[in-house]
């Protein structure tokens, strides 16, 4: 009611508003019954509106990765369920993944992925683990358990791996990027 008067709307017109927006992941329900906050989504909206602002924060980091590694190198923010390529650079490898900027892939399936579910909030991390886990590869980890294990190893050890588990025959290793506040980004 509050927010319906302080905007001079209807509540139904409002209430449709707000369903819109958190089936889109913009908002989502905070602990309190009737009331909201910003959801997920706003993340990747962030990035992709500051797109040139984070790639240039990335960019530097992100070329030194590929070459001194060889291989591809991305930047990912999370965009739940999916982790969401926001820069790259070409190793000198002959081969890599067919990544490009906006590429996305199921969190369960990808390093960065798994990264971001480590270091996720418990309730979020159950209710993704209670949908199905769609396999990619053959070597994708389908199986909830299995899966929570994994995570849990990664938060143990601060890196993620994928193992064939997004694209057959190349594998990942991802490593979480915190920001001022501790929060995985």
């Amino acid at each position: 009611r509050t927010l319906s008067r302080r905007l001079g709307m209807m509540r139904s017109t409002l209430y449709r508003y707000l369903a819109t927006l958190q089936a889109a992941g913009y908002i989502e329900e905070a602990s309190e019954p009737g009331r909201f906050r910003l959801g997920s989504r706003i993340v990747y909206l962030a990035a992709v509106t500051h797109s040139r602002q984070f790639g240039d924060f990335v960019r530097e980091s992100v070329h030194e990765v590929a070459m001194q590694a060889g291989e591809a190198a991305h930047a990912t923010v999370y965009d739940h369920p999916y982790s969401v390529t926001v820069q790259i650079e070409s190793g000198t490898a002959a081969v890599g993944p067919l990544l490009r900027i906006g590429s996305s892939r199921p969190l369960h399936c990808c390093a960065s992925g798994k990264v971001f579910l480590a270091y996720e909030q418990q309730r979020v991390l159950d209710a993704y683990l209670a949908t199905p886990l769609d396999a990619m590869t053959q070597r994708t980890i389908t199986n909830p358990g299995t899966l929570r294990q994994v995570i849990a190893e990664v938060r143990q050890r601060g890196y993620a791996t994928d193992e064939c588990e997004s694209y057959e025959g190349i594998s990942g290793l991802a490593a979480p990027v915190f920001d001022f506040s501790g929060k995985v980004v």
